[in-house]
């Protein structure tokens, strides 16, 4: 693993690989996979994509409704597509090391792609991990609720006052450390608000507010939101999606959603490709640094590593 990890790492020909990323269950990860795929493929990149998460496979579905649409409709695109599961004869404490194989299997299976966008579980794993040392490009998405906020930081009873940062938020940071001592290149990480309501509640402005206050501590970009829209959810049982219908005239525009939907998706991959007219963001990506080496409330250093070695 360490020896093949060295050298993808370091190798300058192979794809960019994109993480969709929280260790957060329901943050809407397998959408906004799904459209970033299409969205690449639209633009004209040879784009894989690697389904880890095992129990709800929620990206390969949606792969196999396209399929199904692209019989229809010749010109609807593909990526190529893998996915992690556990063999039957696979025990608990071999588990781990098969699906890092198979990880290791499936990023040599799509080296001849330009992008490969992978879909992580919402938990804690060495799987999840292992996918975390490969990205060149890390989209974390969340819901506007002090709930998933907490997947990022620790804040105090008022939701106002940063206390330190979750244990996620250090293996993000402990993944970039690693990197930057092996001299390879600098990690984007994207935080996105997803599922945003149509109406601008006080949650939303808090936890809004507390991401950018984070945004030069953790070095994130803050993309623009994502709104809670019913055309994402319909559309995934057709198997398109809202780049679909801008140049191929599958989808019809003159839906609300679904144009407010494409400008959003249009705008999060702007940011993810380096374009920084979408983000709030006030660090450049290559500051992981905070602005001050410790957390203001609590004296703890933040980046340090995790509690447990991925």
């Amino acid at each position: 693993m360490n020896s093949f990890l060295k050298s993808w790492l370091t190798n300058g020909q192979r794809p960019r690989v994109v993480i969709l990323g929280n260790e957060k269950g329901g943050s809407g990860k397998s959408t906004l996979a799904i459209h970033i795929v299409a969205g690449l493929l639209a633009a004209g990149f040879r784009v894989g994509s690697i389904d880890l998460d095992g129990r709800q496979g929620t990206l390969s579905r949606f792969l196999e409704n396209r399929r199904r649409a692209k019989a229809e409709r010749p010109e609807i695109l593909l990526p190529q597509h893998r996915q992690v599961s556990l063999s039957r004869s696979a025990t608990e404490d071999r588990s781990g090391d098969e699906k890092l194989d198979q990880v290791v299997t499936a990023l040599e299976g799509l080296s001849d792609t330009d992008f490969i966008v992978v879909d992580t579980p919402g938990s804690d794993s060495v799987l999840c991990r292992a996918a975390h040392v490969f990205a060149d490009i890390l989209v974390t998405p969340l819901n506007p609720s002090y709930l998933d906020l907490d997947a990022m930081v620790e804040v105090d009873e008022s939701a106002e006052r940063i206390v330190g940062p979750s244990a996620y938020s250090e293996l993000v940071l402990y993944m970039m450390e690693k990197r930057r001592e092996m001299r390879i290149g600098d990690l984007r990480w994207v935080v996105v608000l997803n599922r945003l309501p149509n109406v601008n509640t006080k949650v939303t402005r808090s936890v809004t507010q507390v991401l950018e206050e984070l945004v030069p501590r953790l070095g994130f970009r803050l993309a623009e939101g994502i709104h809670d829209r019913v055309v994402f959810r319909e559309l995934f049982l057709q198997g398109l999606t809202v780049f679909d219908g801008v140049d191929r005239g599958v989808l019809r525009l003159a839906n609300r959603g679904l144009r407010h939907g494409l400008k959003e998706m249009r705008d999060l991959l702007a940011t993810l490709q380096g374009d920084d007219r979408p983000s709030r963001a006030t660090t450049p990506i290559g500051n992981y640094g905070r602005t001050e080496p410790r957390s203001e409330t609590t004296g703890e250093s933040w980046g340090r590593p995790p509690a447990v070695n991925p």
